[in-house]
């Protein structure tokens, strides 16, 4: 096993050890402390190394069956039926599909500013 399947396996047996259910999920921080250290969850940064990390972690665990549900308020958990885990997957995909739709918005202003043609290199 290379090391990054053993860190998604690692991570797997914590949120079903730990972390079943929406009633215990952790907040980010205490997922940090939990699978790296105290010293890691210190780092108040939203966007350092450990936290992107752990989020790839969870993309690749969900896209290959995972179950790792997340909210702003409520954090990270493994479901454990439907009704705990599909509320936190339409609203991801509620928040994705308001995304892909301002992204759209833009190239549209973009070329209703500048044109549809782009400058020849």
């Amino acid at each position: 096993m290379d090391e990054r399947e053993y860190q998604k396996t690692r991570l797997i047996r914590l949120m079903r050890d730990n972390h079943m259910g929406k009633d215990r999920a952790a907040h980010k921080r205490e997922l940090l402390r939990e699978f790296y250290s105290v010293r890691v969850a210190e780092n108040e940064s939203y966007n350092n190394l450990f936290d992107r990390e752990i989020r790839g972690l969870i993309e690749e665990i969900n896209q290959g069956g995972g179950l790792i549900c997340s909210s702003a308020a409520d954090g990270y958990w493994w479901a454990e039926s439907l009704v705990d885990g599909l509320p936190a997957a339409e609203k991801n995909k509620s928040r994705a599909l308001t995304q892909l739709g301002n992204a759209e918005r833009l190239v549209q202003n973009l070329k209703r500013e500048f044109g549809g043609q782009l400058p020849l290199i």
